[in-house]
């Protein structure tokens, strides 16, 4: 897995978090190293390639065998964990006509596989609320009839799913109010 960081110990502490094990168990192989010009003006991060060293491989998957891949949805964020040891993937299933899901820039419909690298977007609909007014006067012109129309709208948004290989993406919605009616909305109609 290849890790940008400004430094060796930032990279190495990156790692420790993604692997979920000690840096002991780490192997750290520096493709690019970080740099500065101008006097430290401009400054780029370097690129390490860190994997998990053979030792600490074996105990995983004689300890762990197979552990399939987790997807979960939290305050609207997706987060994905791919399996260890050959596991299976997990799996968004989009069925919800008020919520878009894009992966890596394509609609997704239906069940589809994800992976941590997968640029998961999640696009809910907004209905804006709609208020009209219509005013009828009778032939002999002696009445008017006021109609009032007040729509409220709905703001779709993501409900939390806990961590599983296969989740559902639904979405619940809150009602947005239509706006008040003004005595000049009624002249004017």
């Amino acid at each position: 897995m290849l890790f940008k960081a400004g430094n060796v110990e930032e990279a190495l502490s990156r790692a420790e978090k993604y692997y979920n094990c000690h840096r002991n168990y780490l192997r750290l192989y520096t493709i690019r190293p970080p740099g500065s010009m101008l006097w430290g003006i401009i400054k780029w991060r370097g690129v390490y390639r860190i994997e998990v060293s053979r030792r600490k491989r074996k105990e995983v998957v004689e300890g762990d065998k197979a552990i399939d891949g987790t997807v979960e949805i939290k305050d609207g964020v997706v987060r994905v964990k791919n399996p260890v040891g050959g596991g299976k993937y997990p799996s968004l299933v989009v069925n919800d006509q008020n919520i878009e899901v894009y992966i890596n820039g394509q609609r997704a419909v239906g069940s589809c596989v994800v992976t941590e690298k997968d640029w998961i977007q999640i696009i809910p609909r907004e209905i804006p609320p709609v208020a009209r007014v219509e005013v009828k006067i009778t032939p002999d012109k002696m009445q008017a009839i006021l109609k009032i129309e007040r729509i409220p709208g709905r703001k779709y948004f993501l409900r939390d799913v806990k961590a599983s290989n296969s989740i559902v993406v639904s979405g619940d919605y809150e009602e947005i109010p239509p706006p008040d009616i003004t005595v000049e909305q009624c002249i004017q109609g």
